[in-house]
C-alpha cells in the first residue's frame, strides 16, 4: 500500500476515534469542565453590561435594617419603599430572585387548658399570631401595591419536584409553585430560575420540565424591552401574519403575570414551529431604519426565542463583577447628603435583587462555577440570573458548534494530524504539530473571547495529538519491523545470522566490523560450467544454476532438512559464477562444526549426483575442498562497494584444496586439520602437498563416506592405498608403482593411484636426500 494511503488511513482512524472520544467526554461532562474552565481562565474577567445592576441583600443590609439572615423572612413592607425608590430612580425592570411564600401562623393550644395560667398564655399567643398574620397580610398588600404601581416587577416562582410510586414504578413530576397570590396577580411577570446543586454552567430559556415555562432571565429581558415590544410584534406579524389570538399586539396589554407569560410562550411557539420566521424578522430588521440601540435590542429578542433553549452561561467574572449596590442604600432618602447615594445611576437599568455574600462562611445561596474563588466564595443565584440576562442582552452566550461542523472539525483535524505524523518523520511532524496546535488554540480562544463560540480543545489538542503520534509510531514500528525482517531475511542469503542481527541493531558498524573466529571453510567448483555458459541461453543458464545452488545451499544451511541429516548450520559467504564458499564458524575450536561441514560436503556430493541425473544434458559435476583454522570475518572493499566475507589463509587454502581435485580425479578433499579428533568418517590420506602460493605443506585426505556406511571394498581400498603411500615415502618407486597399479586393476580406475603412478615414474631416476618426506609441490591451481 502506498505511504499516502496509509497516512490517510491513520488520519481517518484518528478522526473517528476523536469523534468517539468527543461524544464520550461530552456525555460525562469532561469537555465542559476542561475546555470551558481553560477558556474562561485564559479570558479572565470581562466587562459586564452597564444596563444590569445587582442590589445585594448582604450582611451589611441585614445588620443595618435589623432583619433576619434569611432574605425570604425579611419584612416585606421594606420592599415597598425599596421598589418605589427604584421606580423613582428610573429602573426599567426590577427582578426579585427571592421567593415570597405565604406567611401565616396557625392557632393552637400549646399547654393543657386545665391550667389557668396556660389558658392566658394560649390566648395571648393566639392574639399575637393573629396580629402577626394581619401584619404580614398588610405587608403583602403594601408590597403588592408597590408592585402594581411600578408595573415592571418580575417575581420568582419555585420549581418543585415530587416522586410518586405507581405499580412499583417511580414517577417524577415537576410543578410550579408561585409566590403569594396577590403578589403573583399584580406583578408584571412570574417565572422560575432553577439551578443545579452541583456545578452551574447552563440555564434554561424555556424549561420543558415545567410545562414549557419561560425562565426568569427571559421574562426579565422581555420586561426590560417593553418599549420595543410594538416594533417587535410588527416584525413578527410581517414574517408570520397568522399570529395567535392570545398574543397581545401592544405593550399596554402584555403586563400582568398570566398574560405576560402567555405572550412570551406564544412568541416562542411561533418561532419554534416556523424556523423561517426568525430569519425573515432578522432580514426585515436589516432594512429598517432604526436606531442602532433599538436594532441591537430587537436582534437580541429574536435570538432569545430561537433554540437551543438550554444554553451555556458566558460568565463575566468572579463574584461582584456586576455593579453591586447594598440593599440598604436604596432605602436611604433621596435628599440625604451622602456622596455614595449620588453615584448610583439606575435610570433605564434592570435591577436584580437577591442574596449576595462577601464571605463563603456566611454564604447560603452559592453555586460553584469556574470563577468560584479559592476561599470558597461562589457566585450567588442572583448573579447567575443576571449573567443569563446579560448574555441574552448581548446575544452572547457560550455557543457550541453545530453538530455537523463540530464533527467535521474533529474528523478533519484528526485526518490532518494523522497524515502529518505518519507521512513525515517526528523531527518534522512534532514542530509542525506544535505550530498547528498553537494556531488552533489561538483561533479557538479568539472565537470564544469575541463571540462566545466554544471550539473543542481537550480532544483535538491532547487526545487526538496523542492518538496521531501513538498510532503513527506503532504503525511505523510495525512497518520498520516488517522491513527489518524482510531485510534480515534478504541479508541471510548473503551474510551469517549473527552478523545480520548486529547490522539490524547498528548498520553504521558494517565498515569497521571485523572479528577473528575458528571455523571450517568449504569451497566448491562446478566442472563444465564454462562450456555450458557458452552453449546455453542466458535465461536457461540462470535457471539451471539457481537450481544447482539451491541444492548446495540446502545442504550447507538447513539443519535437519532430512530426518537423518547431521549436516547444515553453515553460512554461504560467497557465490561467484560456478563456485561457492561456505563457512562453519565458532568462537573456539569446535569438533561439532567440523563434523557438520563434513556431513554437508558428503550430502552435496549425493545431492549433486541426483541433480545431474535429472539434468543429464547439462550436468554440473562438483569438486569440494575443506580446511579448518582461524578465519577473519570482515568488510572487504572501498567506500563505494563493500562485501562481508571470510578472508585469510584458511579461505585460500580451502580453494586450493578444492582445485587439487582436478589432479587427483576426486570429488571431496579436506585437510588433516578438519579431521582432527573426528573418527566418524572413512577417509584416505593422499599425502602431503605444498599447494600453489603456500609455504607450508598440509596433509590431504579424501572424504569417502560415513564410516558406518562404508563397504568392505572401500575399507580395503583405503588400506592398500595407505601401504602404497608408505612405499612412495620410502622412495621404493617400483614397489609403489606396482602397488598403485594393483589398486587400479582391482578397484577400477582410481585417480589418486594414477596420480602417484605418474609421480613415481618421474621420480624413479632421481635421488633424494634421506630427509625427504614425500611432500608434493603443486605448481598449478
Amino acid at each position: 500500500m502506498k505511504p499516502l494511503y496509509k497516512a490517510l488511513i491513520v488520519g481517518s482512524i484518528t478522526g473517528i476515534l476523536g469523534l468517539i472520544f468527543c461524544y464520550i467526554f461530552m456525555a460525562f461532562g469532561i469537555s465542559e469542565k476542561v475546555d470551558l474552565d481553560l477558556l474562561f481562565t485564559m479570558r479572565g474577567e470581562r466587562q459586564a453590561p452597564s444596563d444590569v445592576i445587582i442590589v445585594s441583600i448582604d450582611n451589611d443590609s441585614t445588620r443595618i435594617l435589623n432583619q433576619p439572615k434569611n432574605p425570604e423572612k425579611w419584612q416585606r413592607a421594606l420592599h415597598a419603599p425599596f421598589i418605589d425608590n427604584l421606580v423613582k430612580a428610573g429602573a426599567s425592570a426590577i427582578v426579585f430572585d427571592l421567593y415570597f411564600y405565604k406567611k401565616e401562623l396557625k392557632y393552637y393550644n400549646l399547654i393543657n387548658e386545665d391550667n389557668k395560667l396556660a389558658k392566658e398564655y394560649n390566648k395571648l399567643t393566639n392574639e399575637t399570631n393573629k396580629l402577626t398574620n394581619e401584619a404580614n397580610l398588610m405587608a403583602d398588600n403594601l408590597l403588592a401595591e408597590a408592585i402594581r404601581n411600578a408595573g415592571n416587577v418580575a417575581l420568582c416562582s419555585l420549581l418543585n419536584k415530587e416522586e410518586t410510586e405507581h405499580n412499583g414504578v417511580t414517577i417524577e413530576t415537576t410543578e410550579l409553585e408561585p409566590p403569594v397570590e396577590i403578589l403573583e396577580e399584580l406583578s408584571a411577570a412570574v417565572a422560575p430560575f432553577p439551578l443545579p446543586k452541583r456545578r452551574a454552567s447552563k440555564y434554561w430559556t424555556f424549561d420543558k420540565r415545567a410545562v414549557d415555562t419561560p425562565s426568569l432571565p427571559v421574562v426579565a429581558f422581555q420586561l426590560f424591552t417593553l418599549n420595543e415590544y410594538d416594533e417587535f410584534i410588527n416584525l413578527l406579524q410581517k414574517a408570520y401574519p397568522q399570529l395567535p389570538e392570545q398574543l397581545p399586539l401592544s405593550k399596554d396589554k402584555i403586563v400582568g403575570s398570566t398574560s405576560f407569560n402567555n405572550a412570551v410562550l406564544a412568541i416562542k411557539n411561533v418561532i419554534k414551529e416556523n424556523p423561517s420566521v426568525s430569519t425573515k424578522m432578522l432580514n426585515e430588521l436589516d432594512v429598517l431604519n432604526l436606531l442602532p440601540a433599538t436594532n441591537l435590542i430587537l436582534k437580541s429578542l429574536i435570538h432569545m426565542y430561537q433554540p437551543p433553549y438550554r444554553r451555556y452561561l458566558n460568565y463575566y467574572g468572579p463574584p461582584r463583577t456586576f455593579k453591586t449596590i447594598p440593599y440598604y442604600k436604596i432605602l436611604e432618602p433621596r435628599d440625604k447628603s451622602d456622596n455614595d447615594r449620588n453615584e448610583f445611576d439606575l435610570n433605564n437599568k434592570v435591577i436584580f435583587v437577591g442574596a449576595v455574600s462577601k464571605s463563603s462562611i456566611k454564604q447560603k445561596d452559592g453555586f460553584y462555577t469556574v470563577f468560584s474563588e479559592s476561599g470558597g466564595l461562589d457566585l450567588s443565584g442572583v448573579e447567575i440570573a443576571a449573567t443569563a440576562f446579560a448574555n441574552i442582552l448581548e446575544n452572547m452566550p457560550v455557543r457550541t458548534l453545530h453538530k455537523g461542523l463540530y464533527s467535521a472539525i474533529i474528523f478533519l483535524w484528526g485526518l490532518m494530524l494523522g497524515v502529518l505524523c505518519y507521512r513525515f518523520p517526528t523531527t518534522i511532524s512534532a514542530p509542525v504539530a506544535v505550530v498547528l496546535i498553537a494556531l488552533y488554540f489561538s483561533n479557538a480562544f479568539y472565537q470564544f473571547k469575541t463571540a462566545g463560540i466554544w471550539y473543542p480543545l481537550v480532544v483535538p489538542l491532547s487526545v487526538q495529538v496523542a492518538l496521531a503520534f501513538s498510532i503513527s509510531i506503532v504503525l511505523k514500528y510495525i512497518h520498520v519491523g516488517r522491513e527489518r525482517k524482510n531485510i534480515k531475511t534478504a541479508f541471510r542469503h548473503y551474510l551469517p545470522d549473527d552478523l545480520v542481527d548486529k547490522l539490524a541493531r547498528d548498520i553504521t558498524s558494517l565498515k569497521a566490523l571485523s572479528q577473528q573466529v575458528y571455523g571450517t571453510c568449504l569451497s566448491t567448483d562446478a566442472e563444465q560450467y564454462t562450456s555450458l555458459s557458452e552453449a546455453m541461453d542466458p535465461d536457461e543458464l540462470r535457471e539451471l544454476i539457481n537450481k544447482y545452488y539451491g541444492v548446495l545451499i540446502q545442504s550447507v544451511q538447513e539443519e535437519g532438512y532430512r530426518e537423518d541429516y547431521k549436516g547444515g548450520g553453515g553460512n554461504v559467504s560467497n557465490l561467484l559464477a560456478d563456485s561457492m564458499m561456505a563457512t562453519w564458524m565458532t568462537d573456539q575450536v569446535d569438533i561439532e562444526s567440523r563434523k557438520k561441514a563434513c556431513y554437508s560436503a558428503l550430502d552435496i556430493g549425493i545431492q549433486v549426483h541426483k541433480f545431474n541425473k535429472v539434468h543429464s544434458a547439462t550436468p554440473l559435476p562438483t569438486r569440494i575442498g575443506l580446511h579448518s583454522g582461524k578465519i577473519i570475518l570482515g568488510s572487504i572493499g572501498a567506500e563505494g562497494h563493500l562485501e562481508y566475507r571470510p578472508v585469510g589463509d584458511i579461505v585460500n587454502t580451502a580453494s586450493r584444496i578444492e582445485g587439487l581435485n582436478k589432479y587427483m580425479k576426486t570429488r571431496i578433499l579436506l585437510s588433516e586439520e578438519v579431521l582432527y579428533g573426528i573418527d566418524e568418517f572413512l577417509t584416505r590420506e593422499l599425502g602431503q602437498f605444498l599447494l600453489v602460493g603456500k609455504s607450508t605443506p598440509i596433509v590431504i585426505h579424501e572424504l569417502i563416506c560415513v564410516i558406518d556406511d562404508a563397504g568392505q571394498n572401500q575399507i580395503n581400498l583405503c588400506t592398500f592405498f595407505s601401504e602404497a603411500l608408505s612405499l612412495y615415502r620410502n622412495q621404493s618407486w617400483k614397489l609403489a608403482i606396482e602397488k598403485f597399479s594393483n589398486i587400479c586393476k582391482r578397484y577400477g580406475e582410481d585417480g589418486p593411484s594414477r596420480f602417484y603412478i605418474m609421480l613415481c615414474e618421474q621420480y624413479y631416476e632421481k635421488h633424494f636426500e634421506e630427509s625427504w618426506a614425500g611432500v608434493i609441490r603443486m605448481d598449478k591451481k
